[in-house]
């Protein structure tokens, strides 16, 4: 079971050394990530990429705000919120596919 923590955007902010993330955190200081935490941070994300690409889809939106956060660290890359909602992936290639056919023309 998956259970969600947040976006990427807002625990990046929290775990940063300046006064911003006594905010977010409700005035309790994050530790800081180390370079492995952030290396592995990365690696989920290029990992998270190539399953969608490997789908023949394109995100269009990466950025930490369209990146899950579990407890235990673990990334999930989201759906950008504008992207289209509610639809299956058949639909999407359907959408994606016009957009890049209208491009050619």
């Amino acid at each position: 079971m998956w259970i969600l923590q947040g976006d990427l955007k807002t625990f990046l902010r929290a775990t940063s050394d300046d006064a911003y993330s006594e905010v977010l955190a409700g005035n309790t200081r994050l530790p800081p990530l180390s370079t492995a935490q952030r290396i592995t941070l990365c690696g989920q994300i290029a990992l998270g990429m190539e399953h969608i690409a490997d789908r023949g889809l394109t995100h269009r939106d990466l950025a930490a705000r369209n990146v899950l956060l579990s407890p235990s660290l673990h990334l999930k890359v989201r759906q950008p919120l504008d992207a289209v909602s509610g639809t299956d992936v058949k639909t999407f290639k359907k959408e994606f596919e016009n957009v890049k056919n209208a491009k050619k023309t």
